[in-house]
């Protein structure tokens, strides 16, 4: 059966199972065990489906083993990491579009955001925006007054030491005058999460399937790179590896890894053909 292609916007079809309208984000199939990310599906039942969901066989997944340590990310949103009480600002990261360890984050949609398009809507929203509202709907009294994308250059030019910051992230934080909204943002909400549009464009991704532990075991063996960057333990990690060649940060590293793993996994036939000139 082949099924139709889905907009995120769409209503759910709530005959399939039940499903309706999360009251809480730690509730939603977006942290379900059954929740499909890569697809936006649910493993129990047939069709793509809204993360902010919730039916009768929700059953809350392991996130530290879903998000391998890094921040806590739920169809692109992240935590609220620090608060100041007495001004009432909240600070945190609107979006990391590339990790500390040179990756590009994948959401929960399946999306990715490249670091200068992430620039750009960071830039356009402190030019014409810079105001908040709460749960994709109608408006908050929430301004932000801190705003930074940061970026291996503009961490270099800080004399931030590499791997402290992601390579590509937003920071932003917002002062909320009224209490109670600034109570429930910072107990309740506790994260972030960007809201805009854009024109969605096919790219092959590598997959997230390694730990930072498992990363750092295969740092020490030669399978990844030394920040854990461009794990390749077989054929399937190979290929990943060489779709994502791409997005590396130190192309030359990159590529001098994959071509060593390929030659170690006998499988040089993976590789692009001008790669072995």
């Amino acid at each position: 059966m082949e099924m139709e292609s889905y907009d995120y916007h769409e209503r759910v079809d709530q005959r399939l199972a039940n499903y309706r309208p999360a009251e809480r984000l730690e509730v939603a199939c977006a942290v379900c065990e059954h929740f499909l990310p890569d697809s936006s599906c649910c493993e129990k039942v047939a069709g793509m489906i809204r993360p902010d969901y919730v039916c009768d066989a929700f059953s809350a997944a392991n996130l530290s083993a879903m998000l391998m340590d890094e921040p806590v990310m739920m169809s692109g949103e992240y935590q609220v990491t620090k608060a100041d009480d007495d001004q009432q600002i909240i600070f945190g990261w609107a979006n990391i579009a590339v990790t500390k360890t040179g990756e590009q984050t994948v959401d929960h949609h399946a999306d990715l955001i490249d670091p200068s398009e992430l620039e750009a809507a960071a830039y356009d929203f402190m030019l014409n925006a810079r105001v908040s509202g709460e749960e994709h709907i109608g408006d908050v009294d929430a301004h932000c007054v801190e705003s930074i994308v940061f970026t291996k250059e503009k961490a270099e030019a800080l004399g931030i030491p590499e791997g402290v910051l992601p390579e590509a992230g937003w920071w932003v934080g917002f002062h909320i005058p009224e209490r109670e909204s600034y109570l429930r943002a910072r107990d309740e909400k506790r994260m972030f999460s960007i809201e805009g549009t854009a024109v969605r464009e096919p790219v092959a991704v590598e997959k997230r399937s390694y730990s930072t532990s498992q990363r750092e075991s295969m740092a020490e063996a030669g399978e990844a790179l030394p920040d854990g960057g461009f794990p390749i333990r077989d054929v399937a990690d190979l290929r990943n590896a060489v779709q994502a060649y791409g997005r590396a940060a130190n192309k030359a590293q990159a590529k001098a890894h994959i071509i060593r793993r390929a030659r170690a996994l006998n499988a040089e036939s993976e590789l692009p053909e001008d790669w072995m000139d």
